[in-house]
């Protein structure tokens, strides 16, 4: 998979009747705050994990299941902002995380 066609996001497996959870790549300005929230998009927990000295946060998030089509569209727009704000490493860091999804664990 190269950089270009990387997912900035991966579902979280588990189960749930109403919820599901995702880790996706964002800024340290968390770009998705205000994307969800001009969405309509309803956040029930997010946790933050950054690397030291890193301008990206990996997010864990739990959203409810009846948004899960406007997250997947809210998240194209967390890359684009991303990209246009200068942050040239974001594609590296979704390369990384589907890396990470296929066990390749020493990577970040």
């Amino acid at each position: 998979m190269n950089e270009k066609n990387a997912l900035n996001y991966y579902k979280i497996n588990g189960f749930s009747l109403f919820t599901r959870k995702y880790v996706f790549v964002d800024t340290t300005k968390l770009l998705y705050q205000r994307i969800f929230s001009d969405m309509g998009i309803t956040v029930l927990k997010s946790e933050e994990f950054r690397k030291e000295g890193s301008d990206l946060s990996l997010i864990i998030i739990k959203i409810l299941k009846r948004d899960v089509e406007k997250f997947e569209q809210a998240l194209t727009e967390v890359r684009n902002k991303a990209l246009l704000l200068g942050y040239i490493e974001y594609d590296q860091a979704c390369e990384r995380l589907y890396r990470l999804g296929l066990g390749e664990r020493n990577e970040w």
